[in-house]
């Protein structure tokens, strides 16, 4: 679990950025800490907690180092800090189970408040009829796509079905998108 931009720290020897996006997620550091409890709490397994302390205005650790560090040498080592912990997560999940999910918690500041799931799919291509996203080019550039070459799934439904992740949320009260009750942001924000 990862939560990339909530840190606070105004690390003084890492100069501010100076394009892109500076403000921090609120509250998804504290998010990451319950998930990381509660799969704790059910399953008795700890799953890896990496977050950036750093404050967004001086690193955007969830970027390409280029937009992340912009050129500053101690943004950079961190970056590679926290790309480092990734990478030694992930190799301990695939050791000891033979495969990881990465889930990277984020925070939005639209007026419509919901759970936005990412997957790496546009909300243009969400807006696409189950049919049209059955080509195997958005399952095969989404985050998901070794999900969604397993046999049985259906991409479209993998994404927005009646059993996805967004319906869990929804069947839970939390409005989430996509899901089988909104199956793209239809332009919303």
């Amino acid at each position: 679990i990862a939560a990339p931009h909530g840190g606070l720290e105004e690390a003084a020897d890492i100069a501010d950025r100076t394009y892109g996006v500076f403000e921090r997620d609120i509250n998804t550091q504290d998010m990451a800490r319950r998930m990381v409890a509660e799969i704790y709490a059910r399953t008795g397994k700890r799953p890896h907690l990496i977050m950036s302390l750093i404050h967004r205005r001086k690193l955007d650790p969830n970027r390409d180092i280029v937009v992340a560090a912009q050129g500053d040498p101690n943004a950079e080592i961190a970056w590679n800090e926290y790309h480092g912990a990734i990478a030694t997560a992930r190799a301990s999940a695939e050791s000891n189970f033979g495969f990881g999910l990465l889930v990277d918690t984020h925070g939005h500041g639209h007026t419509i408040q919901r759970i936005e799931l990412g997957y790496v799919v546009r909300s243009e291509e969400l807006d696409l009829s189950d049919q049209q996203l059955e080509h195997p080019a958005y399952a095969e550039n989404s985050s998901c796509r070794t999900h969604a070459h397993l046999p049985g799934v259906h991409f479209p439904s993998f994404l927005r079905g009646p059993r996805s992740l967004g319906a869990l949320f929804v069947a839970r009260g939390y409005p989430a998108v996509p899901s089988s009750d909104m199956s793209s942001p239809a332009g919303a924000a």
